[in-house]
């Protein structure tokens, strides 16, 4: 599969969004460049060394042993008959955008040790084919710590790739000690395991072990605290639960090895209602030939964009089982600079409402939209909106673009639809 035409068009007006990892960023660069936190951030200038290593099939082997953490990119070179951007222009200011992430990716993380790298797919082609590189664009995170290499599924910035970089050299597990720690946990939105153990077990280190596999996307902890585990479900020691937003949590008792945690957590990732966000954007906007992809915009922390999705969750919850459906959502706050292309590509303006329900047809570069002002958040006629989508009762419009550019330097071989 390939990525959706419009993906590019979306990814260069996310480029300027300042995620909220930047503050793990800064609090980073105020130590290490020796300044303090400044009361304004600054993004620092790339200051000129060339870092970026160029790699092929002789010299890769060995630069992935010497480094303990290589992200490297596979490329196509822009105006090559292979290059899935047409306008070699466009290519080009494409590749110096990509190539800049990664130098200032390097220069940013320079005392931990982090390099990066380019392999072009055309003069490697062996190589690539014997690492399965799925399609110009994908970018593969090497480390010491992880027995396979990490794909990197989100936005094409430093000031994404640079903040999950450092997550993932984070512990896998974090220990939750107390009452702060419970909070923060409890507080988190996003897929998390939690287990409680005796201290320096085999099952606290198979725990761990199980945990690398899957930092920095999917949060692991630990208690090792008879009371704080039982308040989180954990009633007898070595157990696991998977906790994922707007579903019951799910239980795994006494696994014995860290592969049954693994496949425990494998098997459970399909979530009712996902979240949009950066660091994963192009493993959470995707949906596969024959599903449909249904997008809710909201603002749930104003008095109606909460009574919306309360309703969504609801919604969302009855097709958890249907392999037809995925449910995302997306919280346009944090993305001002997508509210322009919202309303161009779908005619929807988020700043006019706090929410829309509807379906994106990555594969077909369709839409449509549930009539939210006239229907209202109603779980009955929502209900049957999706059900008439389903059949075909539905009528989809095509995307209002003018400009469809193909798929290139994408973050995966799975087709995305437009953001």
């Amino acid at each position: 599969p390939r990525l959706s035409a419009h993906l590019f068009a979306v990814v260069a007006a996310m480029t300027t969004y300042w995620s909220s990892l930047l503050l793990l960023l800064f609090a980073y660069l105020a130590i290490h460049y020796g300044r303090g936190q400044p009361e304004t951030p600054s993004w620092p200038q790339h200051d000129g060394k060339r870092r970026v290593l160029s790699l092929n099939a002789d010299t890769f082997n060995a630069a992935v042993k010497k480094h303990p953490l290589l992200v490297v990119l596979f490329y196509v070179p822009p105006g090559h008959p292979l290059d899935p951007l047409k306008d070699r222009e466009v290519s080009k200011q494409n590749w110096q955008q990509l190539e800049m992430m990664l130098e200032m990716t390097s220069q940013l993380l320079q005392t931990q040790n982090v390099r990066t790298a380019a392999i072009n797919m055309i003069e490697s082609y062996t190589l690539v084919k014997t690492l399965h590189i799925p399609s110009p664009g994908t970018i593969l995170i090497y480390s010491k710590d992880k027995t396979s290499p990490h794909f990197y599924f989100g936005q094409r910035a430093v000031e994404v790739l640079a903040p999950y970089i450092l997550k993932m050299m984070q512990p896998a597990v974090a220990e939750i000690i107390g009452k702060t720690q419970k909070k923060q946990y409890e507080q988190l939105d996003t897929p998390k395991v939690i287990g409680y153990f005796e201290k320096s077990t085999r099952e606290y280190d198979n725990f761990v072990k199980a945990a690398k596999m899957f930092q920095p996307l999917i949060s692991f902890f630990a208690t090792f605290d008879k009371k704080i585990g039982k308040s989180l479900r954990l009633k007898k020691p070595n157990s696991v639960v998977f906790d994922k937003p707007y579903e019951k949590h799910l239980t795994l008792s006494a696994p014995k090895t860290s592969e049954e945690i693994i496949d425990f957590v494998r098997g459970n990732l399909k979530q009712s209602l996902t979240k949009v966000q950066l660091e994963n954007i192009h493993g959470t906007w995707v949906h596969t030939e024959g599903e449909r992809m249904l997008v809710a915009f909201v603002r749930p922390q104003t008095p109606d964009g909460a009574a919306f999705f309360s309703v969504l969750k609801s919604l969302a919850r009855s097709y958890t089982n249907d392999n037809r459906t995925h449910f995302i959502w997306v919280d346009p706050d944090p993305l001002p600079n997508l509210h322009d292309t919202w309303r161009n590509l779908y005619n929807i303006d988020i700043t006019q409402s706090n929410a829309f329900f509807g379906v994106v047809d990555g594969h077909k570069g369709e839409h449509a939209w549930y009539d939210l002002e006239t229907e209202g958040a109603d779980l009955k006629k929502m209900r049957s909106w999706v059900e008439r989508l389903l059949s075909g009762q539905i009528e989809l419009k095509t995307v209002r673009t003018s400009t469809r550019v193909p798929s290139t330097q994408s973050a995966s071989s799975h087709e995305s639809g437009e953001l």
